[in-house]
C-alpha cells in the first residue's frame, strides 16, 4: 500500500442524522482489492457494518447517546486491519458524537392526601422531584412555579442553596498546635407546596367527598422545561349547620296567624346537604376518665346525641308546628293572649334544633303579639 490513513473520522449529533464511514476512505487503489482482514467480534454500541460498502454506520440515536449533556462530547473507536495481499495495517475508524440536551422526564403527579379543616399538607422539594428524571450526565433538576397563578389556599416558598466558605485561621492552644483551613458548607435548595385545608374554598366538600386541588409547575433541567403537577387531594370533613339568628314573626292579638320558616337564618356550607328541623339534644354528659388498654388515664368523650323529631308537645301555648314546611305557626286568637293591654307586647320563644343528619346546632324561633283592647 503505497498511500493509506491510520485514522478516519466523522460526526455526529446525538439524536441526528447517522453518520457513515467509509472502511477503506483515503486508501489508494482500487477498493475491490482491499479486505479486511481483523475485525471487532462486537462492534460499540450503535455501530454497525454493512458488508456490501464496506462501511461503518454509526446511530446518535442509540440510547447509550442519551446521557450526554449539551455540547458533551464522546469518540466512539472501531480498530479493524486492512490489506492489500501484501501489506497490512491498522485503522481507526472514530465517530465524535455530540450531545444535545435532553428534557426532563416526569412520569407522574405528585399527590399528598389530606382532610378538610384539619390543618396544613405539605409536598416538598423530595416529593416534587421524585417522578422526575433526567438521563443527561451532570444535569441537576430544579422546580419552576408560578407564585401568582396558585389554587385557592396554596402558596410556594422556595429557598435557594448556597456555598458557604469559612476561613479558620491556624491556632495554638495550651502547646497544640491546630491547622486552620477553609471549611465548605452546603446548603441545599428547598421547595414547598403548602395548602391551607381550613381554606373556606373547601368547606362546600361533604364528609368523605373528595376534591383534587392540582397546581401545575415545571421540572427544568436550566435549559428545558417539562410540565408537572402536584394534586393536594382533600377530603371532605362534615361542617355543622350554622344558624346567624333567631327567625321572627310578629302578630297582632286577635289577628291572623304569624309564621315563620323554621330554617329562615339556617345554612350548611356542605354540598347535598338537607337540613332538618329536630329536637334539641340533652345536656352533653361529662367528660369521664377512665384507663385506655395501657392502664393510662385518658378522657372519654361521651358518644354524639341523637338526632330525634321535634316533638310539637313542647310547644308553647298557641303555638303549632308543620313539619312538612318545616315551620311555627303562632294563632294570635288563642285565649292566652287575651290578657294582653292595647299595645302590651309578649314574646313566645321556640327553641329547636337544626340537623344535616349528622350534628345538632341550637336554633330559636321568636314571635312578638301585641295586645289590643
Amino acid at each position: 500500500m503505497t498511500a493509506f490513513p491510520t485514522t478516519i473520522k466523522s460526526f455526529a449529533t446525538e439524536d441526528g442524522a447517522i453518520a457513515v464511514l467509509d472502511a477503506f476512505a483515503g486508501f489508494a487503489g482500487d477498493p475491490a482489492s482491499f479486505a479486511i482482514v481483523d475485525f471487532p467480534m462486537i462492534l460499540p454500541a450503535g455501530v454497525t457494518y454493512v458488508g456490501t460498502t464496506h462501511s461503518f454506520a454509526l446511530d446518535p440515536s442509540d440510547p447509550v447517546f442519551q446521557g450526554l449533556a449539551q455540547g458533551q462530547q464522546t469518540d466512539v473507536i472501531v480498530d479493524y486491519t486492512v490489506s492489500d495481499g501484501i501489506s497490512a495495517v491498522t485503522v481507526s475508524a472514530v465517530f465524535t458524537v455530540t450531545g444535545v440536551n435532553d428534557s426532563p422526564v416526569v412520569t407522574e403527579a405528585a399527590i399528598v392526601g389530606a382532610t378538610e379543616g384539619t390543618g396544613i399538607a405539605v409536598l416538598d422539594r423530595t416529593a416534587l422531584l421524585a417522578h422526575a428524571s433526567d438521563v443527561d450526565a451532570g444535569d441537576k433538576l430544579d422546580i419552576v412555579v408560578n407564585a401568582a397563578d396558585l389554587p385557592a389556599g396554596v402558596i410556594y416558598n422556595h429557598t435557594p442553596g448556597a456555598v458557604i466558605v469559612t476561613n479558620i485561621p491556624a491556632q495554638s492552644y495550651y502547646g497544640f498546635n491546630i491547622p486552620g483551613g477553609a471549611f465548605v458548607t452546603t446548603v441545599l435548595p428547598t421547595d414547598t407546596l403548602t395548602l391551607d385545608t381550613s381554606n373556606p374554598a373547601y368547606d362546600h366538600l361533604a364528609l368523605g367527598q373528595t376534591q383534587d386541588v392540582v397546581v401545575g409547575y415545571g421540572v427544568t433541567d436550566g435549559i428545558a422545561t417539562t410540565p408537572a403537577q402536584a394534586i393536594f387531594r382533600v377530603t371532605g370533613a362534615n361542617d355543622a349547620p350554622v344558624v346567624t339568628g333567631p327567625a321572627t314573626g310578629a302578630a297582632i292579638e286577635g289577628g291572623v296567624a304569624a309564621t315563620i320558616d323554621a330554617l329562615a337564618h339556617a345554612t350548611d356550607a356542605d354540598d347535598g346537604t338537607t337540613l332538618i328541623v329536630c329536637a334539641l339534644p340533652p345536656i352533653s354528659a361529662r367528660v369521664e376518665n377512665v384507663f385506655n388498654a395501657f392502664g393510662v388515664i385518658e378522657q372519654a368523650l361521651p358518644p354524639p346525641p341523637p338526632i330525634l323529631p321535634f316533638d310539637p308537645a313542647t310547644l308553647p301555648a298557641g303555638v303549632s308546628y308543620d313539619a312538612a314546611a318545616h315551620s311555627f305557626s303562632l294563632d294570635a286568637k288563642d285565649p292566652v293572649f287575651g290578657s294582653l293591654a292595647a299595645g302590651q307586647t309578649r314574646t313566645v320563644t321556640v327553641d329547636y334544633g337544626v340537623s344535616d343528619g349528622i350534628v345538632i346546632t341550637a336554633a330559636t324561633a321568636v314571635f312578638t303579639v301585641t295586645g289590643t283592647n
